[in-house]
């Protein structure tokens, strides 16, 4: 039996939204829990890459001990590596959902951003799957309680056959391993955005990838859900056009 736990990194409000995720089977995330804790300081109940990398709660006094964090993150995503079978990422900028919202109600008929990303997560693991010739449907999908559009996510996962649940962080530490993930994948999304130039920089994006370490070979499949990717959601969805409004979201190139 295979278990897949998903997190989010961002919220509807940041530049980048990005949920991940990990499958593996129960016994392999057995093994990852025992050998997780261990790597951990002991006062360190659970992990938020947030606070790791910002030294906080708990982490002060690593701020300084750059050889010691290298370290320890190295265990961890070596950790992660060795115990799940395969990883899923995705991520949608703010400013290309917003775009896109502007001549489909995507909004209100489909939810946020949040909701993008974990149905696309829930492709990549359905393709999966299939390569490995399991059923999907058999596949125990976890998500971690208390995201934004959560319950939206749950429903249409649902709708196409997916054994989808929602659990708190403080009970499973597989989200740990999630959290890591997705804050990695974000912060690699974010950084290939030209920040003065307001546009996407694809072999920016392939450079940064790399920074993900012993992540990278399962983490490989981080994508990101642009403009047209977006649109073709909509399309296939459904999602009602907003009248009127194509030209003005696109600056009269229609």
């Amino acid at each position: 039996m295979f278990t897949a736990y998903f997190d989010a990194s961002g919220d509807e409000n940041s530049p980048v939204v990005t949920v991940a995720g990990f499958v593996s089977r129960v016994s392999k995330w057995e093994r990852f829990e025992q050998q997780w804790r261990g790597l951990l300081p002991p006062d360190i109940a659970l992990f938020h890459m947030t606070d790791f990398a910002s030294s906080r709660k708990g982490w002060e006094l690593w701020k300084e001990i750059t050889d010691q964090r290298a370290h320890l993150m190295a265990q961890l995503t070596s950790c992660i590596k060795k115990n799940t079978n395969k990883g899923f990422a995705a991520s949608v900028a703010k400013k290309d959902y917003d775009r896109v919202n502007l001549q489909y109600a995507i909004s209100e008929d489909f939810g946020g951003r949040y909701v993008l990303c974990g149905m696309a997560c829930l492709a990549e693991l359905q393709r999966w799957a299939t390569s490995q010739k399991q059923d999907y449907r058999r596949i125990r999908c976890v998500f971690e309680d208390g995201d934004d559009g959560q319950g939206r996510l749950l429903k249409l996962a649902e709708t196409v056959g997916f054994n989808v649940i929602r659990q708190s962080k403080r009970l499973i530490r597989a989200f740990d391993a999630c959290d890591l993930g997705a804050w990695k994948a974000r912060r690699i999304v974010d950084a290939a955005f030209d920040k003065k130039m307001h546009r996407y920089d694809p072999a920016g994006f392939k450079r940064t990838l790399a920074s993900l370490d012993e992540l990278g070979p399962i983490l490989q499949d981080n994508g990101i859900l642009r403009t047209k990717a977006i649109e073709q959601v909509c399309v296939n969805s459904r999602v009602p056009v907003r009248l009127g409004t194509h030209e003005a979201a696109y600056g009269g190139n229609v």
